[in-house]
């Protein structure tokens, strides 16, 4: 399996191409839903502003990053379930109650005809505003132990699906559990859980939430979003 063409290693990065190709066999269970060792923040911005421009801010703010999906999801099921954490209560509160085009994931998405490569913790994704498209600054860098490849053969792009006709392995890797799983909050309402995927060959940073679709996971429909940081505690 090829990697992607925009693959660099960082220092910090996993670089083990054996590790990441052994992932993609094993994607589809959640690589950790503990949040024990995580600080999330609370909204960092109520202004929506682009991915790399939220990225640089939450960082400015000590912060790395912003949550991962299953990170998120971890929290918002916790929050539903009633089984959150109290310091994790008022981030869980504030992300199971907004609408609108809520906040940015680390993660982005590619559609290479019926698979979607998809790049945990992307750093140098930048607007373009000329293009009015997002566009990696020189080379795109991710963490590829965290990233892998899903098929989504029969899912129309750039208009709104409903995500139980995404694949099982779509919905654990970022939602974290199957489908059938998921409370009635998130997968008996159309409205709740829906995904928009783009269209082949951009890459595109991902964010939750767009408009009431609270739940749901897209791409270009939202170009700003607000900002939540994530770090690890030391």
């Amino acid at each position: 399996m090829k990697l992607p063409d925009t693959f660099v290693p960082e220092k910090n990065l996993e670089t083990d191409i054996d590790r990441l190709l052994s992932n993609k066999k094993k994607f589809y269970q959640p690589y950790s839903t503990s949040l024990d060792n995580l600080i999330v923040s609370d909204q960092l911005s109520v202004e929506t502003i682009y991915f790399d421009e939220s990225l640089r801010k939450i960082q400015e703010a000590g912060f790395e990053r912003h949550l991962l999906p299953w990170e998120s999801f971890t929290i918002i099921l916790g929050y539903i379930d009633g089984k959150i954490k109290n310091e994790f209560h008022a981030a869980a509160k504030d992300m199971a109650s907004s609408f609108g085009c809520t906040e940015w994931l680390s993660m982005a998405v590619k559609r290479d005809r019926d698979v979607l490569v998809c790049y945990a913790n992307p750093k140098n994704l930048v607007w373009d505003d000329s293009s009015k498209i997002y566009k990696p600054d020189g080379i795109l860098s991710f963490d590829p132990a965290l990233s892998t490849e899903i098929s989504i053969k029969g899912v129309p792009s750039e208009e709104w699906v409903d995500l139980k006709r995404l694949s099982e392995d779509f919905v654990k890797y970022f939602y974290t559990r199957k489908f059938e799983e998921l409370p009635d909050e998130i997968n008996s309402n159309d409205d709740y859980a829906q995904i928009f995927l783009p269209a082949e060959g951009g890459i595109w940073p991902v964010g939750r939430g767009a408009n009431w679709l609270k739940y749901s996971l897209s791409t270009s429909t939202c170009l700003k979003r607000i900002s939540r940081g994530v770090k690890l505690k030391k």
